[in-house]
């Protein structure tokens, strides 16, 4: 086994005192104050202690596979980044929705280069002129490496401080990437051990699949050579290792990233509910971890405001399983998502749910077939790769969706521009338009089935949980508030098959669902019932199930901010019962 493949703190609270202590050396994970606690913890500790090996297969390259099987919320790593850059997460390196892979435009922030936040009134570095939050940045010495590397090249950066090009966060990632793994002693041996090319397709993988991996492996060097070129110029070098320095550089970036989210957005004009943060960072462990659909592990903060991670497994995991985590950031992707997303890094993926026609029974991205539908007959299409399909009834196929699911796609697209540009997004008058959407879309006036992707995003768009990030809708009356519950088991069911039990995505549903149940709880006082008797069971009942969807809640969180909420949430479940039990 490879000698401590993550990289991670040496210390830490001790597992049995919580005194500051020294990490194990097999694992990196659990710390210890002496010999003694770690010898009194060692009956809890062994059965998960050096679980993971780091092997190398042909068709995956490196990867991790567990050693031992592993019980659902196992701590699996500790992580701390080898480099954090900026990074706008609003930008994709191609097009999701076109069967032609084609290049977004750049993206725009306004972001302090040091620290990663985002600001308001940034100020320019008095050397190079990237923008920063302040010249006392907590977090300047991310910066001052290439900063000093742009004087030395007498360069400074001309652009718009309160509105960087994503292209221009590229290239500063590229260069901070390229330096540290050439200055930084101990991390930059593992920087230079990151995946940074997106491997030529296999004409084994299909002819459809082969084209398209190429279109994506083109468009990939076409990012990393240009960037190569304007590097080179602001660092005023020619050198060849430098060019080759930094187109590993940057491929690294765009394979091995991983985004985080935290510090809650407090700036005018914006929602609340979004982040502040806007940078991205790279792992040494999680680098090796493959992608899949339907992943076992997934990675949380490790404390607070921090860009240190724990990997955590999110089911059990048996002994000889990949250990595997999501690259996709789309909770709810369809299968023309997905395989889009996966080609921008160079692979087809092969995961149960991708194999599996009928999506593990949800029939995801299938539809009812239109040409039997005009003889009122309900047979699902049976998908062919990730574009075409056919009707096994009615032997009608194509390479592309049905129209009619086509002009749903495109309403769907309006309307949650409409949401986005509404005053109240989470309103009734909103709420109403997403319901005669899913009325229209649903068999047997649409061609629809209630699994059906556009349905199920629809009804997170409906309950604020898609894309249009904002706060949930308050129900005002008990009527609605059923409605409003009703939706949310309906969504948390497609889920439950579709993603592991621990994710964030599965949490955030089961907390909308305590939500609304506790407003439930409370519109309850205000019923004035002859049978008091009946009152209280079905107040006794929701309290019932307020109580099974907090242990739910508590059991999926992990983050030090998701164990927060918990505490939260226990305290209002607590208030509200209290009150409602007043009113019996």
């Amino acid at each position: 086994m490879e000698d401590h493949f993550t990289y991670g703190p040496c210390r830490g609270p001790c597992a049995v005192c919580g005194q500051p202590g020294a990490v194990c050396a097999r694992c990196r994970v659990a710390f210890y104050c002496g010999k003694d606690h770690q010898r009194m913890h060692w009956k809890l500790h062994k059965p998960v202690c050096g679980c993971l090996e780091v092997r190398t297969d042909e068709r995956v390259g490196r990867h991790i596979v567990a050693i031992k099987d592993i019980p659902a919320r196992t701590i699996l790593m500790r992580e701390l980044p080898l480099v954090v850059f900026p990074f706008n997460p609003t930008q994709a390196l191609l097009q999701p929705d076109t069967e032609d892979l084609e290049p977004i435009e750049g993206g725009k922030v306004c972001l302090c280069v040091a620290c990663c936040m985002k600001v308001d009134n940034p100020i320019p570095c008095v050397h190079c002129g990237w923008p920063l939050c302040k010249r006392s940045c907590p977090h300047l010495d991310r910066h001052s490496t290439e900063c000093a590397a742009f004087q030395m090249g007498k360069y400074k950066y001309h652009g718009d401080i309160t509105s960087v090009d994503t292209t221009d966060l590229d290239l500063l990632a590229a260069i901070r990437i390229w330096l540290a793994s050439h200055k930084e002693k101990e991390r930059g041996p593992r920087l230079l051990k990151l995946q940074h090319e997106i491997p030529a397709p296999s004409a084994k993988k299909g002819t459809v699949d082969a084209a398209m991996l190429k279109k994506a492996s083109e468009l990939f060097w076409k990012k990393v050579l240009s960037t190569a070129v304007r590097a080179l110029l602001v660092m005023g070098s020619n050198e060849r290792e430098a060019n080759e320095g930094i187109k590993r550089a940057l491929g690294s970036s765009l394979i091995n990233s991983f985004g985080s989210n935290h510090g809650l957005n407090n700036r005018k004009g914006e929602s609340p509910f979004l982040y502040q943060y806007s940078g991205a960072a790279l792992y040494a462990g999680l680098s090796l971890l493959e992608h899949s659909c339907v992943p076992n592990a997934r990675t949380a903060q490790a404390d607070g405001d921090s860009d240190a991670v724990i990997l955590v497994a999110s089911r059990d995991i048996a002994a000889g399983e990949h250990v595997t985590i999501s690259y996709h950031d789309n909770p709810l992707a369809n299968l023309h998502e997905r395989w889009v997303d996966n080609a921008t890094r160079g692979f087809v993926c092969r995961c149960e749910l991708c194999e599996d026609p009928t999506e593990k029974g949800t029939y995801f991205n299938a539809w009812c077939c239109t040409t039997c539908k005009r003889n009122d007959r309900k047979n699902l299409v049976t998908l062919v790769g990730a574009f075409g399909w056919r009707c096994k009834v009615c032997k009608a196929s194509g390479p592309n969706p049905d129209p009619a699911v086509q002009e749903l796609q495109k309403s769907f697209r309006h309307l949650q521009v409409l949401m986005a540009l509404d005053e109240n997004p989470a309103g009734e008058g909103v709420q109403r338009l997403w319901q005669g959407y899913i009325d229209a879309a649903l068999w047997p006036k649409g061609p629809l089935h209630p699994t059906h992707h556009l349905v199920v995003k629809a009804a997170a768009e409906l309950l604020t949980l898609g894309d249009n990030v904002c706060p949930p809708r308050q129900p005002a009356t008990l009527r609605e508030a059923a409605y409003l519950v009703e939706h949310c088991r309906k969504l948390l069911d497609v889920i439950d098959v579709l993603r592991p039990p621990i994710n964030t995505y599965r949490r955030e549903v089961v907390m909308y669902l305590f939500n609304f149940n506790l407003e439930k709880l409370l519109l309850h006082r205000g019923q004035r019932q002859s049978n008091t008797r009946t009152l209280k069971s079905t107040i006794d009942k929701l309290k019932k199930e307020l109580s099974d969807l907090l242990a739910d809640i508590r059991h999926i969180s992990i983050s030090q901010r998701e164990l927060e909420t918990c505490e939260r949430l226990q305290t209002q479940f607590g208030l509200v019962s209290g009150m409602a039990s007043l009113f019996m």
